[in-house]
């Protein structure tokens, strides 16, 4: 019995994995490709780490636990999935020594009869905010060539749901993953898309005194909005999070403020305390 369901398992997967080397190109013509290749690409940025003449946003660093994407086309309906893809890459950035909170490019290539194609090229800046140690990544350009994503020629354009997670290392040596927030870009098309005065940006992100980053983690989905809208995919997401923040508060005690751990401290010892007269009066009674 243990086989049959392996067997059955195995064979699933082999069907998926075949029923995923599909692109679809600006006429909504469906090609298969050979191979796929995602990377992303550092690129100097004007942000340098900093010192100590801004006000630090530490508040903002995760504290408890990171936890990794969860893929969202899971939860999806299984007449939409076919319309959604999702991508995700995760690379260290050597440069770290540097300084420098890098720019990137996301790159997505595939290899269609033994030619190398450019898919997606997703490239993202990074932009000071002034007068706190905090920035933020914005979208500056989208390239798309081919979707993972079916779409018929009739649907000229895809949305875009973006999440980046950079990891900073400290000065006292720790690591912290920021979260920069879900970035929804609707509407983009086939071609060149250009977008100006940082419109699709992430959240702030602390960048505390001598901080480097040391890694970024980049999710992409991309969604045809002829079938299931970005802020669907995005509610999705959201519901996921909250799902895992409920399973980390139940089962990861939170840590207790100083004061109160003083306190917890001082009520065990009068409870010991009492505990000792009380021992005390019972072996003076039992002598009398």
């Amino acid at each position: 019995m243990k086989i049959r369901v392996f067997t059955l398992i195995f064979l699933s997967m082999g069907l998926f994995m075949k029923g995923q080397n599909f692109v679809y190109d600006k006429d909504g013509n469906k090609k298969e490709f050979e191979a796929e290749d995602i990377d992303i690409i550092f690129e100097t940025s004007g942000i340098q780490k900093t010192g100590t003449e801004s006000v630090a946003i530490l508040s903002i660093l995760p504290t408890v636990v990171d936890v990794a994407f969860g893929l969202t086309t899971k939860a999806l309906e299984k007449r939409v999935e076919k319309f959604t893809s999702e991508y995700t890459k995760k690379k260290s950035h050597l440069q770290a020594s540097s300084g420098v909170v890098p720019d990137f490019k996301f790159v997505r290539k595939i290899k269609i009869n033994t030619i190398e194609k450019n898919a997606l090229n997703v490239q993202f800046k990074t932009f000071k905010v002034s007068g706190i140690n905090g920035f933020v990544y914005y979208i500056a350009k989208i390239e798309l060539a081919y979707s993972a994503a079916k779409f018929k020629s009739s649907s000229k354009n895809l949305d875009y749901v973006i999440e980046i997670k950079p990891t900073l290392l400290l000065q006292n040596g720790e690591t912290h993953t920021l979260e920069s927030g879900d970035i929804v870009i609707s509407s983009v098309n086939f071609g060149n898309n250009d977008f100006t005065n940082m419109k699709h940006r992430s959240s702030i992100m602390s960048l505390p005194d001598g901080a480097v980053l040391t890694e970024v983690n980049v999710k992409i989905v991309e969604t045809n909005p002829a079938k299931t809208r970005a802020e669907k995919i995005l509610s999705l997401w959201n519901d996921n999070k909250e799902n895992v923040k409920t399973i980390v508060k139940e089962f990861i005690p939170e840590e207790k403020e100083e004061d109160e751990e003083d306190k917890d401290e001082n009520d065990n010892k009068d409870q010991d305390q009492n505990d000792d007269n009380n021992g005390d009066e019972n072996e003076s009674d039992g002598n009398k």
